[in-house]
C-alpha cells in the first residue's frame, strides 16, 4: 500500500514548494530606485551578477553607486575594455589605491585571478569583463569563491552567452536616452522582469540627454570607462 502524503514527508522523500520557507538573499541598494524596486531591495551582496550591454553605455556607472557603498577593500578590475577613469571613482569617493587593474590573455589565468581575488578576502567586488563563453562549472567556481570571501563578481560582456549559467543575477541592459533600458532575465528565487527604464539624471545630470522627446533612445554616452 503507498506511503502517505503525511508519511513521505516525515521520512524527507518529498517536499512541497507551498511549505517551504526560503530566505531571500542579503542585498545593497544599487543608488537607484527604479533597479531597487525591480530587484527588491538590490544587488546580491556576494555571488555571480552578469551585466549584458553594449560596450559604454553606462554599465561602468550603474555599478559605482553600490561600488562606493561596499566595504573598503580592494576591487579588481580584469580585462576592462577601456582605460579606467579614475576621477569618476574619486567622485564616488572610492580611493585609488584600493584598484587593483589586470589584464590578462589567456581565459583560464583570467579565471585564476577572479577566482582567486574573490575567495581570499581582500576584494569585496570584481569586475570581470568577458567576451568568451564560461562553462557552468566555471561559472559555480566563482559563485563558490563569492561566498568563501564574502564578495561578490560582476560578469560584464556585451552578449548574453546561449548555455544557462548558475548566476544569482542576470541583467540585460540597453541604451536610452536618459539612462538605460533594463530587463532582469534570471534571479535567484525570483521570476524574469518587464523592461524598465533607470535614470541616471540624478546622479549624472551633464551625461545624460535631457530632452528625451527629441532624443529619445538615441543615447550618445560621453562616459570614457
Amino acid at each position: 500500500m503507498p506511503l502517505a502524503l503525511d508519511d513521505l514527508q516525515r521520512q524527507n522523500l518529498i517536499s512541497i514548494a507551498a511549505q517551504r520557507h526560503f530566505s531571500a538573499p542579503a542585498s545593497q541598494a544599487t543608488g537607484y530606485s527604479e533597479l531597487d524596486e525591480a530587484l527588491e531591495g538590490g544587488w546580491p551582496e556576494t555571488g555571480v551578477i552578469e551585466i549584458c550591454s553594449p560596450q559604454s553605455i553606462g554599465e561602468l556607472r550603474l555599478l559605482l553607486p553600490a561600488l562606493a557603498g561596499s566595504l573598503q577593500r580592494l576591487y579588481a578590475f580584469i580585462n576592462p575594455p577601456a582605460r579606467i577613469n579614475g576621477q569618476a571613482l574619486t567622485a564616488q569617493e572610492i580611493s585609488l589605491e584600493h584598484i587593483v587593474v589586470l589584464h590578462l590573455k589567456g581565459l583560464q589565468d583570467q579565471l585564476w585571478a577572479a577566482e582567486t581575488c574573490l575567495a581570499n578576502g581582500a576584494c569585496s567586488n570584481v569586475l570581470f569583463w568577458q567576451s568568451c563563453s564560461l562553462e557552468p562549472h566555471q561559472c559555480k567556481r566563482l559563485k563558490l569563491a563569492s561566498d568563501k570571501g564574502n564578495s561578490r563578481c560582476f560578469i560584464l560582456r556585451q552578449r548574453r552567452q546561449k548555455t544557462p549559467m548558475p548566476i544569482d543575477l542576470g541583467l540585460n541592459l540597453q541604451p536610452q536616452s536618459n539612462g538605460v533600458k533594463a530587463h532582469i532575465h534570471k534571479r535567484r528565487l525570483g521570476f524574469p522582469s518587464d523592461h524598465f527604464a533607470i535614470s541616471m539624471a540624478a546622479l549624472w545630470p551633464y551625461l545624460v540627454h535631457q530632452d528625451t522627446q527629441t532624443l529619445q533612445g538615441n543615447y550618445h554616452s560621453k562616459e570614457a570607462l
